[in-house]
């Protein structure tokens, strides 16, 4: 306990009281003390007890005896220093009536109103700064539905946890229910700290434990006390019992790790009315012994309440106080629900930043990607697609396995080597690149790493070029990486967007050891990425963001669920979009008839185009009447005109199946080579081919001469049509 100015000391150091007769030391009278409004109640005065800076204020003797001298004493005759204490367990003033004798208990002197204070010097009001650390006190907002109680059930639970309120979690263990409902409070209830909604809690049997908990989010260590100052914390509350009888609500502080839950109050109310209710710890917070770091460290401020309890609360309040004790007489700061709504910015504002925006780029929500080239693979050191719109390299020579996370279908990373980096990469061109001009820019990445030792460090940069450079083609790519994950731009024309002076955006991939773990992973997200260079801003034509990642161990896992690029100064994770939309997007770039999950070479019919052809007679043909034409047309039109790759239905390339019928008989299937075709009307919504060769593809015909009948003939094939930026 610190100094508290709200007790009072006369001027004089030594007291000395006379006779008023004689002018002789009251020798062996005495002083009583009573309170001034009341004079037949004693008061208590103090004395100061402790050393710097644990000062303590204990109760003396009443009558406080005089010395031989008459001086004040306390309880072992040693002269004493009185401290008043003029004020009531509420902070109402509350001043003393002082009645001075003689040892024959003969009236001296009586003093009234003493000390002289007032209520405007109440240490309470003028040095206590009230600012409510609890924010949403009084439940001006809250998830439940308002036609009726909102009832949590819990069977053989342990601190199980329910967010009904933005920053307000009931957390509950046992077997039954919790029943809450948010009560709006007309002003003629006249409800003390005018609340406009009050909390309902309804506490069932089987109920072990139930806590009504705030929760402060990277705060470890908060309001713990240090070296050089003490912390004491203020709390209070109003409450009312919905039963007969008392019932009781004890408030806690807590740290995420560390140290044992420190009572702030606990205080019973019965069902007269509501009662504010206030409290302080006896003794300053802990020094601290929060292990947490970062977003991983917090406190906790919770209420507990009684089994089989019903009861309505509002209006809680939390408050530090430097160096001063006995702060339960802090009265309730007084905010109207405007205010509360405007203090819930810490609830909302993250969420807001979260909040999914549309992305610049195209196929980084990797939960959604096709994967349309292989499900899986290794990157090297030469620079490839490993799947849609995503170009990777590692730093040096040794390989990188990636996948589709098996639980989120993220984009997996596993490390077989050590000491090292690698990078993934998209490219945009023409209007696409041109989206990044004129807004700042920021990236937010949903990412994080399990079975590791050491971090990995995550770098972002953008890049741009102007129409006089290209997109390399690949393997050659527009820089390299060192080992550090440290881009070096090598294409000729390419530079790197500044960040307003910041530099290069680096972030450390939060860890999530368990599947339940990546619901608590937070964001790495970046911003103040800005072409301001005229010139630069007069001519970008092409785009390149890469994301690169260096490690440190062997089988390190690295999961990307998502990259976006959003033009705002607010990092947000890309608009959620479905899976047909997300492969409409990729088809842009390429193209294929195989079914998902099927890649070049594939044996299947599925999803092949198929051409029927004009009947053509089994005996006097005329090869100019009845030319063979196919044609097929793209879902997506190409970024450019492509010319595709033909498949035949067994998976040889180059080639394609037709199919011969006789009176609606299968007369049997023959592959042809594209090289006896010529491709014509080539687009980017589609392509035509006509045979170079009709003889000999009708040579293949198994003619029935005994069935003088047409021949019916269907061309079948996949194709695949890539489009993508640094292939073509």
């Amino acid at each position: 306990m610190a100094l508290d100015d709200r007790y009072f000391v006369t001027s004089d150091l030594s007291p000395y009281f006379v006779d008023k007769n004689s002018g002789l030391p009251l020798a062996n009278g005495t002083i009583t003390f009573y309170r001034d409004v009341a004079r037949n109640t004693p008061k208590t005065v103090y004395q100061l007890i402790g050393a710097p800076p644990n000062y303590g204020y204990v109760p003396l003797s009443n009558p406080v005896p005089l010395s031989s001298v008459g001086q004040p004493q306390d309880g072992t005759a040693d002269n004493v220093i009185i401290y008043y204490f003029p004020y009531d367990s509420d902070g109402n003033l509350d001043l003393y009536y002082v009645v001075v004798k003689d040892s024959n208990s003969v009236m001296q002197e009586t003093i009234e109103a003493w000390p002289n204070v007032t209520a405007a010097d109440n240490p309470t009001q003028n040095d206590f700064s009230i600012s409510n650390q609890a924010s949403n006190s009084q439940f001006t907002q809250t998830f439940l539905n308002s036609n009726g109680p909102t009832i949590y059930n819990v069977t053989g639970a342990s601190n199980q946890v329910f967010s009904f309120a933005p920053n307000w979690d009931f957390v509950i263990s046992g077997t039954g229910s919790v029943t809450i409902q948010q009560i709006a409070v007309p002003g003629n209830d006249k409800v003390i700290t005018s609340p406009p909604y009050v909390l309902d809690i309804t506490l069932s049997s089987g109920i072990t434990s139930c806590h009504l908990r705030q929760r402060f989010n990277t705060n470890s260590g908060l309001w713990a006390s240090t070296a050089s100052q003490s912390v004491f914390l203020s709390g209070s509350f109003i409450a009312i019992n919905q039963l007969a009888g008392n019932s009781s609500v004890e408030m806690f502080y807590a740290e995420s790790t560390g140290g044992s839950p420190i009572s702030i109050l606990q205080e019973t109310f019965d069902n007269s009315g509501y009662k504010l209710l206030t409290g302080a710890t006896a003794t300053p917070i802990p020094l601290s012994t929060n292990t947490d770091t970062g977003t991983d460290g917090y406190i906790d401020i919770y209420l507990s309440f009684l089994a089989n309890s019903h009861i309505r609360i509002s209006s809680i309040q939390i408050v530090p106080t430097l160096n001063q004790a006995g702060a339960s007489l802090i009265p309730f700061e007084l905010n109207t629900s405007n205010r509360e709504q405007a203090f819930m910015g810490d609830y909302y504002i993250p969420r807001l930043n979260n909040r999914a925006s549309d992305s610049i780029l195209q196929g980084w929500d990797f939960t959604v990607n096709p994967f349309q080239f292989a499900a899986s693979g290794n990157i090297t050191n030469i620079a490839s697609y490993i799947c849609d719109q995503t170009i990777a390299r590692v730093g040096s020579t040794v390989s990188v396995a990636f996948s589709q996370d098996t639980v989120t279908n993220g984009l997996k990373f596993i490390t077989s080597g050590t000491n090292d980096s690698f990078y993934i990469m998209q490219y945009l061109s023409g209007g696409d690149a041109k989206k990044i001009l004129g807004t700042p820019l920021s990236v937010n990445v949903f990412g994080y790493v399990t079975s590791i030792s050491n971090p990995v460090t995550m770098k972002v940069y953008l890049c741009r070029a102007p129409s006089t450079s290209s997109i390399p083609i690949l393997p050659i790519s527009i820089g390299n990486v060192d080992v550090l994950g440290t881009l070096t731009l090598t294409a000729s024309g390419w530079t790197i967007i500044p960040r307003s002076g910041l530099d290069t955006a680096t972030a450390i991939l939060p860890i999530a050891s368990t599947n339940t773990a990546i619901n608590n992973v937070n964001d790495s997200g970046f911003s103040q990425w800005e072409l301001i260079d005229n010139t630069q801003i007069g001519d970008t034509e092409h785009f390149a963001m890469v994301v690169t990642f260096a490690y440190v161990d062997l089988n390190t896992s690295i999961t990307i669920n998502s990259i976006s690029l959003t033009p705002s100064e607010i990092p947000s994770r890309p608009l959620i979009k479905g899976t047909n939309e997300v492969l409409r997007e990729c088809e842009y770039y390429y193209e294929k008839t195989y079914d998902q999950g099927l890649y070049t070479g594939a044996l299947s019919g599925n999803g092949a185009v198929i051409w029927p052809q004009l009947a053509l007679p089994s005996a006097g043909i005329n090869l100019s009447a009845h030319p063979l034409f196919i044609s097929a047309r793209y879902e997506v039109a190409k970024r450019i005109p492509v010319t595709p790759s033909i498949y035949a239905l067994d998976g040889t390339s180059a080639n394609l199946s037709i199919i011969f019928l006789q009176n609606n008989n299968n007369l049997g299937t023959s592959d042809t080579p594209i090289t006896n075709w010529t491709f014509s009307n080539l687009g980017d919504t589609g392509f035509s081919m006509q045979p170079n060769d009709i003889a000999t593809i009708l040579g293949q015909v198994p003619f029935n001469n005994a069935q003088p009948t047409t021949i019916q003939t269907v061309a079948q094939f996949h194709f695949i049509a890539d489009a993508r930026l640094g292939i073509i």
